[in-house]
């Protein structure tokens, strides 16, 4: 299903839903743009069907981000991507929300700072980041954001990872992915789902 805004108000409490499992379509053209540079393109893995590529060529990015900022870290977000790396070298990926690339919270791997996943806050490009204790590998993990008034929760496969608490961005926020090749040959990034909410009223 491409990504549906929910409006369950009466059910659970004003809560903003959002969701894609990204099978059937590539991606909802009024609800997600693209953004990077020239030659790549994000496609649909076909062959095992339901899953988003976003693919960077050489020493270039590419990003697929939604077109309307719903979220605030103040709102009580939760949003949780289930992805995977396609490849260990010469690479970053990244899924969070974000207002801009100076404005955001991700989860992220990059190779040239070492082997683990490493949570990242960013408020008018100052960044926070912290390191995991657990190694990147190339099989499918749950990423997860929780935020509360001045913090953000990071989980790995539902296991606590960090609390940030510092560079904080303030303004409305999207999900994203983002895919970015460090070197020669092209870099994929393949997400599953996506998944979040927040609070309407704070």
């Amino acid at each position: 299903m491409p990504l549906r805004k929910f409006d369950p108000a009466s059910a659970v409490g004003g809560h903003q839903w959002i969701t894609d499992d990204f099978g059937g379509a590539l991606y909802d053209c009024y609800m997600w743009g693209l953004v990077g540079g020239s030659g790549s393109i994000p496609v649909v893995a076909s062959a095992v069907g339901g899953l988003i590529v976003v693919r960077a060529d050489a020493s270039n990015y590419y990003e697929l981000a939604a077109l309307y900022p719903q979220f605030t870290v103040a709102r009580n977000f939760q949003i949780t991507w289930r992805g995977k790396l396609e490849s260990l070298t010469t690479s970053r990926a990244a899924w969070g929300l974000q207002t801009d690339v100076n404005n955001r919270v991700e989860w992220i791997y990059e190779a040239a700072l070492g082997a683990n996943w490493r949570c990242r806050s960013v408020a008018s490009s100052t960044d926070t980041v912290v390191a995991s204790a657990v190694a990147a590998d190339t099989a499918f993990h749950e990423f997860t954001m929780v935020s509360a008034t001045g913090l953000v929760h990071f989980a790995l496969d539902g296991v606590p990872i960090t609390t940030i608490t510092t560079n904080l961005p303030t303004g409305a926020l999207g999900p994203f992915i983002r895919s970015t090749s460090t070197a020669a040959g092209t870099r994929d990034v393949t997400t599953d789902w996506v998944e979040a909410f927040c609070d309407r009223t704070a």
